[in-house]
């Protein structure tokens, strides 16, 4: 079915929500000044870190186990003084942003620990759980070719074939791919055989009903070879994956996400069957070692860098676990130790596509399925929560990865849209209080970050691209830009003055698309697009919706000649500011006038 563009532009609206069905983004370039004093975003950092430094002072929250759990209940943030952590934030487009917008905190617990340091900063060693998963993706979308990805698990892990169990299902061998794995949506037993420690929870388990069992005799313990009350080594590949074949499937591959650490310990030893080498020799050499990780490992500490490490414990074989690293099998799935200012590293390259192209970047940078939340969706292995600004109703994507374990909880955060990022990784053995207190700061940074990175967007775009733009010669054609300021207004750049050929294009056409939106930025060019000035109806349905406000369907407005009349180019100097634009259409160039 054909649509009119202009008619669905003038369909008549209800209530209005904040804003239409945008384009993905925040409809502005990045902004580029996050630290000096006039930026919002770094106004919004010291709001941020002074809220932070309040509830560290209060010192609120502590008392009877009770007391602890109520406060986690009702404001976790209370008990922010019990834990340590480190965090920055660090951007592609200001390099002083990783050294100006950090924070670090001590508990008194780090400060009276026999073992590691007891003062933090951006370059304190911590564990980083989880987040050792997205490192492990980022080198296969290095070295994998597209057919790896999609290679059938059999084709890698021959033992996987003719695996069954008699009382139910197994994964799907021969339908699992890499893919799947990295996405956490191939539906295998998340249960790591290799770690069980039936002997220490026998007594407890039959306690609680579960029936007692013989590892030689129970028809499925028995058919497990990599079990750590029979012989097996922590790194003894081939029995691990023997071990995977035969327990129970929770999914279909591709039915649902199932987070599962065994997904990414076999994920891990494809690139020894594909490459040849082990993952963590590559995480080693091709990321850690060009991008300047010096404080980064994949296999624990030497004795003499524990003075770095962060160790929250009194516990002198606990203190060794945390550090010792872990063996070549787990390390790709939570075994790698960092510091935020590596992995501020790590970021930038990401955002900045230093190891990889641009397209693929962009490929991994995309949700592969989605969770039973509305805001949450699942990348390959980002964990993805969409923030939605309540005041503009524009949707924020947050890559995200996650770790916790061993007495640590990490968060690495992207924000794609804007070119920034941060770290945030912490300590404490109470796990419960730690991962709470930790998930509480997330919330409390990106309530407060996003919002003012998408104000500084706003005020560096109209700097850059606001004013009058006049045709030379005779030609009578002129454009003018400016940013609605009004609160809860859609993002972008308003056209609030147009004529061409001498006619007022506003008035000859009411239904013209005036809020424009960049959508490429290529070295000293920039491209932006018309979008509807009508939100779509906040109504309790789902196709009214689509169609009415609709701007990825209907963006760009009517061709004419084969050029849509929404697009506009902006020629840029080398610090971004527009010298002239070029309403594609209407074949002008008008050049910027001076204020």
């Amino acid at each position: 079915m054909v649509r009119s563009r202009n008619l669905l532009r003038l369909v008549p609206f209800l209530a209005l929500s904040p804003v239409a069905a945008d384009h993905v983004g925040s409809g502005y370039l990045p902004p580029t000044d996050l630290t000096s004093d006039d930026s919002l975003v770094s106004q919004a950092w010291q709001n941020f870190s002074s809220k932070l430094g309040d509830y560290i002072q209060a010192r609120k929250g502590a008392g009877s186990a009770e007391e602890v759990l109520k406060t986690l209940q009702t404001d976790p943030l209370q008990l922010t003084w019990n834990i340590t952590f480190s965090m920055n934030m660090f951007s592609i487009y200001d390099e002083k942003t990783v050294e100006d917008l950090q924070f670090h905190h001590v508990s008194r617990e780090l400060a009276r620990s026999k073992y590691g340091t007891r003062k933090v900063s951006g370059d304190s060693i911590y564990r980083v759980q989880s987040v050792s998963k997205a490192i492990t993706a980022y080198a296969a979308m290095m070295h994998f070719e597209p057919e790896d990805w999609e290679r059938p698990l059999i084709k890698i892990f021959p033992e996987l074939k003719n695996a069954t169990a008699d009382s139910f299902p197994v994964p799907d061998w021969e339908e699992i791919t890499p893919i799947a794995l990295a996405a956490q949506i191939a539906g295998i037993s998340p249960a790591i055989p290799l770690f069980a420690t039936y002997p220490l929870q026998e007594a407890a388990g039959i306690a609680q009903g579960l029936p007692p069992l013989d590892p030689k005799t129970d028809p499925i313990w028995s058919k497990i070879p990599c079990d750590i009350s029979v012989p097996c080594g922590l790194n003894d590949a081939n029995k691990f994956v023997q071990s995977l074949a035969v327990l129970p499937r929770v999914f279909s591959p591709w039915t649902s996400p199932n987070y599962a650490n065994t997904g990414y310990i076999l994920f891990g030893q494809v690139f020894a069957k594909l490459l040849g080498k082990n993952a963590t020799d590559v995480i080693a050499s091709d990321i850690f070692k060009p991008l300047g990780m010096a404080n980064s490992r994949t296999h624990g500490l030497k004795p003499k860098e524990l003075s770095k490490a962060v160790i929250p414990t009194e516990d002198e074989t606990m203190a060794w676990m945390m550090y010792k690293g872990d063996g070549e099998l787990t390390s790709p799935s939570g075994g790698v130790l960092s510091t935020t200012n590596d992995l501020a590293k790590l970021g930038i390259s990401i955002l900045n596509n230093t190891l990889l192209t641009p397209s693929r970047t962009r490929k991994w940078m995309k949700p592969r399925s989605h969770s039973a939340r509305l805001d949450y969706s699942i990348g390959a292995p980002w964990e993805i929560p969409r923030y939605k600004n309540p005041k503009t109703g524009v949707v924020t994507d947050i890559y995200t990865k996650a770790g916790d374990g061993f007495s640590a909880t990490a968060m690495f955060i992207l924000l794609p849209e804007f070119g920034v990022g941060f770290s945030l990784l912490s300590a404490n053995e109470v796990d419960t209080v730690r991962n709470l207190v930790v998930g509480a700061i997330g919330d409390l940074l990106t309530e407060t970050l996003i919002p003012a990175l998408s104000e500084q967007a706003a005020v560096e775009t109209e700097s850059k691209f606001g004013g009058t733009y006049k045709a030379t010669g005779d030609l009578d054609s002129s454009l003018t830009f400016a940013v609605n300021k009004t609160e809860g207004a859609s993002p972008g750049l308003r056209i609030t003055n147009f004529v061409s050929n001498g006619t007022d294009v506003l008035k000859a056409n009411p239904g013209l698309a005036t809020r424009l939106v960049a959508v490429t930025s290529e070295g000293d060019q920039v491209t932006m697009e018309a979008l509807t000035e009508i939100d779509a109806p906040n109504l309790p349905s789902l196709f009214v919706n689509s169609f009415n406000g609709a701007d990825w369907i209907v963006a760009g407005g009517s061709p004419w000649g084969g050029i849509q009349q929404g697009l506009f180019v902006f020629d840029v100097d080398e610090s971004g500011n527009a010298k002239d634009v070029k309403p594609l259409a209407y074949r002008a160039k008008l050049e910027r006038q001076k204020e």
